[in-house]
């Protein structure tokens, strides 16, 4: 079996071994060859069955299914083999070509009469005639048809047990019987058995390959052609299971080791096939899926071209299936890559394929909602809305009609006819599909069952949504609150869709301790997983032609989607019940203004932004006093240019204080004008703002804009900063906490009060990331750097992980964060910590001491390392913590990573967790999401607030801002968290800042870089 060594962060290796690979222009040219031959010109049955069937070989080869179907019906009917097992081969080819094509009746009757043809002397044809009669079956949605076929297998496996071939064959027969049940399982949605199946059928493989191997390597081997020819068809068995595997494990979220099993597959198929088969370019389709579920469009858009790339160059025509159906992925891909002008052509380029494709063509839908998606993008509204009336009609002839399919094309017609202007009549449908919509995404999300293109799909219909209701509050003022409202829930869901996915895959992969939560937990997964088989099975059926429809199994469908619903349902009210806690964690309540009212205090105000696009939206509720909700024109990609400017003076990776660039309080000031002065008489008389950011807002601490117009200009570099004092920021007028989502405070708000007898802090700091670093430690005293080597005043800033650059990064690539040892000693004393019980450190902070504590009796638990962001480190799927790695600590198993699935079976009791290195809630594009999920991930686990860093901070800064802080919640009770760090923070403006040690000021910390970074995250 593939060895679970993780894959590189980028696919650059694939794409060079494809380019590596030997082609074999003789196998190619000689299936074209074969292609075009003359019809021979004899009545000999046997020697035109032989021509037809290579000849339909050839024609599958180049991708022309319809042709091969053709000459494989001629040998199946007409020009039939006297030979029984040439016959029954054949029969056999005819049935993948049909089910290939998408006619399963057809496949069925092929793959029948070969079974019923299978003379005595050839019994193991039973095995593969039923595993294709159990994949069609299922395919078709009739599993009855496909157990009876199944059960046919495991019968028939019972005599030919019995059989002198068994000793040699009978491995094949074995993995031909656990193929057939896991594509059974598969097509249920059953996908752990499917997964425990196919790794069965691929271990009895391997075994069965060994024998080929050593039959290949004899001299005296009689038959060396056959050997090879049984070599390579069983390395396609094994490939072909390998894709089905990845498939599975896809489908229960672990995408990484998906990737990891068609990686090897795409390995084995270059090395047993030509480098332009369409076996490669199948390998790589697989692949190209798999990244783009891991949200990586653009490396999914290169697996697709050069997938693409791969049929043409085998000699596909653009009318076959392989170019096809490879159009169509890769312009989802550049879809999902906002790359939409270039997905218009590629779909119109398959549209064209279709429409000369004259014998699968008027099987296959032309029209696509990822198409829809760029014709809108890209202004042609028209041809959008028309392409999904086209849609709407075709369901509309269909009986048994699945509901969530319905449901989605309606939304999307909602969508075209918005963008049409006729809002009336988008706002109608909206309100008919919304909620179906909205309950199908928080199954899927609850159970771990919808794909990233549906929560993409999703999360543009909320957005156009929201748009549609924003523009409500002006049309119709007196819906003004009732639309407020609905929008605000709608953000919500949006928002934080991305990392509701991410968390709740990690809760499905933690080792849930409860034996009762974890059997219902995958009792209500397994349930949703079935459900969403059956309905894609039936929409697959609904899609076919009405004389290959199938009505009685697709009423039976139906209903057996509806009972399974049932059933999903009363599991989740018994995890509601007695596992209330996971129940928010996997499946919170939606936001409602009313709800989010009762939760607000007196002196607080909730501010909440959505960013589409092309416009922003912002809420502002408090205690009392009507919700505020406004519309603006700044669009998600100009919001993050402008973070990213602003940062640049934050995150400027420079060595000296001289080389400070000028934090532009201008463009700070421009900011807070358009996404905060909207609601901002809802701030008016309160201590304390509540912020629910979106995207990369998240990535900037609020409490450094600017509320008023700086006269003086934008600061020369250098300088001792004294200038800031005068800048009117935001922090000064009110304290600013950050949520991770709306849904999160009704959680925190609901704790219950600590217990007493805690101990005052823990904390883990200066990990070794590598058994170098650990060397150099041990061996290396302490050197000074030379301060006058530099211009201007060392700043001590920390170092921060630079994988952004590298195709391939692991833990040992981390550098160091040594000072951080200075700031937990010193945080410690301010909180009397015992350093030999409540600091570890180097080789100590580990993941297995974290896991190992007693954490649950710790007021404040800090974690001084680097945060990192998923594809980060190579196979880093989730948010996670580094410490230091298993071959410095002695751990016999483990990553040094400490993940957000070990986060969650963390049990805390801490009024803070402190996330104090560098860039942990930045990190190229993903850091407000991974803060907002490891976030979570400690709420669950017991913590009540956060402290993270948003940038590399200077040293000295941190460890006085920290520990002011701290000292001020001693001295201090009974404030809010926000308000202890806005105080220290105005305080550091405001004091006299670094001094030299004869106590002379070097220079102010009135720039943001030093007291901006922090922020709180939680209540």
């Amino acid at each position: 079996m593939t060895s679970l060594k993780v894959p590189p962060r980028t696919v650059t290796d694939v794409l060079r071994a494809v380019d590596s690979a030997k082609a074999d222009p003789a196998e190619m040219a000689q299936a074209k060859e074969f292609a075009i031959k003359p019809i021979p010109d004899a009545t000999d049955v046997e020697h035109l069955h032989s021509f037809y069937r290579q000849r339909a070989i050839a024609y599958q080869r180049l991708g022309k299914m319809n042709l091969a179907i053709q000459d494989a019906r001629l040998i199946t009917e007409k020009y039939k083999s006297s030979d029984k097992r040439v016959q029954l081969e054949s029969l056999l080819e005819l049935g993948v070509y049909e089910q290939r094509g998408g006619n399963l009746k057809n496949a069925i009757k092929a793959y029948e009469e070969a079974r019923n043809n299978i003379p005595n002397n050839l019994a193991g044809f039973y095995m593969s005639a039923n595993r294709h009669l159990v994949g069609a079956y299922a395919q078709a949605g009739n599993f009855e048809a496909s157990e009876a076929a199944l059960r046919d297998a495991e019968s028939t496996l019972v005599i030919l047990r019995r059989s002198p071939s068994y000793s040699t064959i009978g491995v094949f027969w074995e993995a031909n019987l656990d193929a057939a049940r896991a594509i059974n399982f598969s097509y249920q949605g059953r996908w752990v058995e499917a997964e425990r199946a196919y790794r069965l059928c691929i271990r009895k493989m391997e075994r069965g390959l060994e024998d080929i191997y050593a039959e290949d390597a004899n001299p005296k081997n009689p038959d060396p052609v056959k050997t090879k020819r049984n070599l390579k068809g069983a390395m396609q068995f094994k490939v072909t299971r390998q894709l089905e595997l990845a498939s599975a494990i896809m489908m229960q979220g672990r995408l990484v080791e998906a990737e990891i099993q068609v990686r090897d597959a795409l390995e084995t198929t270059l090395k047993t096939h030509d480098k332009n088969s369409v076996e490669v370019g199948f390998a790589l389709n697989r692949l190209a899926r798999i990244i783009a579920e891991q949200g990586r469009s653009p490396e999914s858009v290169l697996v697709a071209k050069e997938a693409i790339k791969t049929f043409q160059a085998g000699g596909a025509s653009d009318d076959s299936l392989p170019l096809i159906n490879g159009r169509k992925a890769l312009g989802s891909a550049l879809v999902s890559d906002r790359k939409y002008a270039e997905a218009d052509l590629v779909f119109g380029e398959m549209k064209k394929g279709i429409a000369a494709n004259t014998a699968e063509g008027p099987q296959i839908p032309s029209n696509d909602l990822d198409w829809v998606i760029a014709m809108l993008k890209l202004g042609k509204v028209a041809d959008a809305e028309r392409m999904t009336h086209a849609m709407l009609a075709s369901v509309a002839k269909q009986s048994n009609v699945s509901e969530g399919r319905l449901n989605y094309l309606e939304a999307f017609n909602g969508m075209a006819i918005h963008a049409a202007g006729k809002d009336d009549d988008a706002r109608k449908i909206y309100v008919k599909t919304m909620p179906n919509l909205i309950e199908r995404v928080r199954n899927d999300s609850e159970n771990q069952t919808g794909g990233g293109k549906q929560q993409e799909r999703m999360v543009m219909l909320l957005e156009d949504n929201i748009s549609l209701l924003a523009k409500q509050t002006k049309t119709h003022p007196h819906l003004a609150s009732q639309v407020a409202a609905e929008a605000f829930g709608l953000a919500d869901l949006a928002r934080g869709s991305g990392v509701q996915r991410a968390l709740n895959a990690s809760a499905a992969r933690a080792n849930i301790k409860d034996p009762q939560l974890a059997a219902l937990a995958r009792k209500e997964q397994d349930t949703q997983r079935r459900i969403l088989s059956l309905e894609d099975v039936l929409t697959g059926l609904m899609s076919a032609p009405p004389d290959q429809q199938l009505p009685s199994i697709q009423a039976k469908l139906k209903v057996d989607i509806a009972n399974f619903k049932s059933e999903r349902e009363k599991f989740r009210k018994e995890i509601e019940y007695k596992f209330p806690d996971y129940a928010d964690l996997v499946n919170p309540k939606p936001a409602t203004i009313e709800r989010t009212r009762h939760l607000l205090r007196s002196d607080e105000v909730l501010v909440s932004w959505y960013f589409g696009e092309k416009e922003g939206f912002v809420w502002a509720i408090t205690k009392t006093g009507a919700p505020q909700f406004h519309s603006f024109n700044l669009g998600r990609p100009k919001m993050a240019e402008i973070v990213g400017k602003l940062r640049k003076s934050l995150d400027a990776g420079v060595a000296t204080i001289d080389d400070i660039p000028a934090f532009d309080v201008a463009l700070s000031h421009n900011l807070y004008k358009t996404i905060l002065e909207p609601v901002q008489a809802s701030l008016q008389g309160k201590k304390v703002m509540l912020t629910v950011p979106h995207a990369e807002l998240g990535q900037l601490p609020l409490a450094l804009l600017t509320t008023k117009p700086d006269a003086q200009p934008a600061k020369a570099k250098g300088g001792d900063f004294t200038e800031y004092r005068k800048t009117a920021w935001l922090i000064k007028d009110i304290a600013v906490s950050q949520l991770p989502s709306v849904t999160a405070l009704a959680a925190l708000r609901n704790l219950p009060a600590p217990p007493a007898d805690r101990r005052a802090f823990v904390g883990f700091g200066d990990p070794f990331f590598s058994v170098e670093q650990a060397k150099i430690a041990a061996n290396t005293a302490a050197r000074s750097t030379n301060a006058m080597a530099t211009r201007g005043i060392p700043l001590k800033l920390r170092n921060a992980p630079k994988t952004s650059g590298v195709s391939s990064a692991e833990l040992a690539l981390l550098p160091r964060l040594p000072d951080t040892k200075e700031e937990l000693q010193e945080i410690g004393k301010a909180l009397s910590a015992d350093p030999s019980q409540d600091i570890f450190l180097n080789k100590e902070a580990s993941v297995a001491r974290v896991m190992e504590m007693d954490l649950s009796k710790r007021q404040v638990v800090m974690f001084a390392t680097h945060g990192l962001v998923p594809g980060e480190l190579d196979g880093l799927s989730q948010p996670a913590l580094a410490l230091s790695a298993p071959d410095v600590t002695g751990e016999g198993r483990g990553d040094g990573l400490l993940t957000m699935e070990k986060i969650l079976t963390l049990k805390l009791n801490a009024d803070w967790v402190v996330l104090s290195a560098c860039n942990t809630a930045a990190g190229e594009g993903a850091g407000a999401e991974a803060v907002s999920g490891l976030g979570r991930a400690f709420f669950y686990a017991g913590a009540r607030a956060l402290l993270v860093s948003n940038w590399p901070v200077d040293s000295e800064a941190a460890r006085l801002l920290m520990t002011d802080m701290f000292k001020r919640q001693q001295l201090k009770q009974g404030q809010n968290k926000a308000e202890y760090l806005q105080a220290s923070m105005v305080n550091m403006i405001d004091g006299v800042g670094s001094v030299d040690g004869k106590g002379k000021v070097k220079y102010s910390y009135a720039h943001p870089l030093f007291w901006a970074p922090f922020v709180v995250v939680g209540d």
